[in-house]
């Protein structure tokens, strides 16, 4: 960050408030932003980026300026704010294909965002089909063993699972895990990930056992990571300890989990957001389970208020 800083600094003094080299400046800061998880000064320096793009080039009909509309409907996305950020996405995706040569590897990243939005709101076969045009298009671009082949599988994976294909949801799983081995910093991340969604697999078949060991080396990946950031994921883990916990009927254990996935998501996302929403659900059924009926109703009721 300091670096992209002094950068800008540098350029507002010598160049125009609206070169295109000040709106780079403004993206990478943003980009630093959203890696942070803070969500409102990357869409900050985003929308800084797009206003110059708009002068600077010309035109908004040029593939650079898709990336920054990308890059804001992601934003929206982890905001929780999907009319936003299917806007932003399908405004990239008209960009790309007006200015992109077919089977560019720039479409497998729009269609992979609009899919990834689609299976937020349930809307599985859009969802499905959006996945498979991503896979075709990386499949095209990439070699076999390409991180970005794996997303592909696992992101297919997950909506079969919620279509109640297991047998294609496990193989499409297992392709992904044997593709991500290595030790760097970011296959682990992808790895912890693709771990997570098999527990949740196997959580939906009652298959406590298995669930169980794939998420502790989940769990042991994002410690090692993000012990020391607050960061979505590993809040995703505590949150899955959490709800393993209930399964086998240990509330406390369960409660002591669930409100540490709490105290991250409230730290890094709006107070509305979705996934505040579900934590507190969790929250609420853990008390339920345990016959705290009045404590159990408090959360249940704050999730319903963020919900309607």
């Amino acid at each position: 960050m300091l670096f992209n800083e002094k950068s800008l600094k540098i350029r507002l003094r010598l160049l125009p408030h609206d070169h295109a080299l000040v709106a780079i400046t403004y993206n990478n800061i943003g980009l630093v932003y959203f890696h942070r998880c803070n969500y409102q000064k990357a869409l900050y320096y985003y929308e800084k980026t797009r206003l110059i793009e708009n002068v600077a080039l010309g035109s908004s009909d040029y593939f650079d300026h898709a990336a920054t509309l990308n890059n804001i409907g992601l934003v929206h996305f982890e905001q929780g704010h999907y009319d936003l950020a299917l806007r932003f996405y399908k405004d990239a995706l008209t960009i790309r294909e007006r200015s992109l040569p077919a089977k560019h590897l720039r479409f497998a990243e729009s269609y992979n965002n609009i899919a990834s939005l689609h299976e937020r709101l349930g809307e599985l076969n859009e969802a499905l089909a959006m996945f498979e045009k991503a896979l075709e298009v990386r499949f095209a671009a990439l070699l076999p063993d390409h991180p970005q082949i794996a997303i592909s599988y696992s992101n297919l994976a997950n909506v079969l699972d919620a279509l109640g294909r297991s047998d294609e949801t496990l193989a499409n799983y297992f392709k992904a895990l044997k593709n991500r081995n290595s030790s760097s910093p970011e296959a682990m991340h992808s790895r912890a990930l693709f771990l997570n969604n098999i527990v949740e697999h196997y959580r939906d078949e009652k298959n406590c056992v298995e669930a169980t060991k794939y998420h502790q080396e989940a769990f042991r990946i994002r410690l090692q990571l993000f012990s020391r950031n607050k960061h979505p994921d590993l809040a995703m883990s505590y949150n899955n300890m959490g709800l393993l916990s209930i399964d086998h009927c240990m509330f406390d254990k369960a409660l002591y989990y669930l409100l540490r996935a709490l105290k991250i998501y409230r730290e890094i996302y709006d107070l509305e957001h979705p996934q505040i929403a579900t934590s507190l659900f969790n929250i609420g059924l853990a008390f339920y389970e345990k016959d705290k009926n009045e404590a159990a109703l408090n959360y249940l009721q704050q999730a319903l208020d963020i919900q309607t």
